[in-house]
């Protein structure tokens, strides 16, 4: 830590701009008109953020009625949305019970910590491979593929209940399901909600997103095995079935890419939507 540089834009912030300069110079290999670009991008976003103020707490507790900036609403929509379909999809309540669910199926102790064992592995080592594909393949397409993955695997897992549940196929659709959120939503969650808030309210704001997720998590689990005491397992898998594709549709409509970029084109993006280009974010600060 004593030899890391102080970030650009704290720098800029400061006023530094050549110590700002020369940091960026060192990182890349990019040519001095482009390390000035960079630059003047930085000093629109740190505009953009005096204008529109910091956030209190209460504002991000209860943005719907305190209202805080528009680019911290839509840090907050994205970072708390994908913190919340992250649960929604019941993969805690689903791991928490493996044993269960399996003694559900008939098996016996030994075969239920046999079967269970694999599941955990199965876990572990996707997360060895998600870490490996989330700088190449991105964040957001990385929670596509996974969202694709999960609904296809929950899919295959109630139409299961139509042939009876054989054993053999509802370990193999349990690994599958851990796999697929595994290689995407596990680890890229959190990934996101560290990328996607401005610096002036990140701590704050992922700690709200943070508790989204344990709060949601927290239902989900203990609200598991009375849900299949009301609606039947075939029912709760289902309603896991529907969550898993309005995530899906969330991560579509709202999540950017956060892949290499920089706080100010995922703050362009933010305002204006995913796919924009950063010529869009000049306009909104020339406004």
């Amino acid at each position: 830590l004593l030899i890391l540089p102080e970030s650009p834009r704290w720098l800029i912030e400061q006023g530094l701009i050549e110590d700002a300069k020369q940091v960026l110079m060192r990182r890349s290999d990019d040519d001095e008109d482009i390390i000035t670009d960079k630059i003047q991008e930085i000093q629109k976003t740190l505009r953009l953020e005096q204008r529109e103020g910091s956030s209190s707490w209460r504002e991000l507790l209860m943005p719907c009625i305190w209202k805080p900036s528009l680019i911290v609403q839509k840090a907050l929509l994205v970072g708390c949305g994908v913190s919340f379909f992250q649960q929604a999809s019941g993969v805690d309540a689903v791991t928490v019970y493996t044993p269960i669910i399996f003694q559900e199926l008939g098996m016996s102790k030994e075969r239920i910590l046999l079967w269970t064992s694999l599941v955990g592995l199965s876990k572990l080592l996707t997360i060895f491979v998600a870490m490996s594909l989330m700088d190449r393949i991105g964040r957001r397409k990385l929670l596509l593929i996974s969202s694709l993955l999960i609904v296809a695997t929950l899919v295959a897992i109630v139409l299961s209940f139509v042939f009876g549940r054989p054993v053999v196929l509802s370990v193999v659709l349990q690994c599958l399901y851990v796999v697929s959120f595994e290689i995407g939503w596990g680890p890229c969650t959190w990934v996101i909600v560290a990328e996607i808030f401005p610096l002036s309210v990140r701590s704050r704001a992922m700690g709200v997103a943070t508790a989204v997720n344990r709060l949601t998590a927290g239902i989900v689990s203990l609200c598991f095995l009375s849900m299949q005491d009301a609606f039947t397992p075939l029912g709760t898998w289902t309603i896991f079935l529907v969550f898993a594709i309005l995530g899906m549709v969330f991560v579509f409509k709202s999540v950017p890419e956060t892949k290499n970029k920089s706080l100010e084109e995922i703050t362009n993006n933010l305002i204006y939507g995913v796919g924009h280009s950063v010529s869009s974010f000049d306009l909104a600060i020339d406004n």
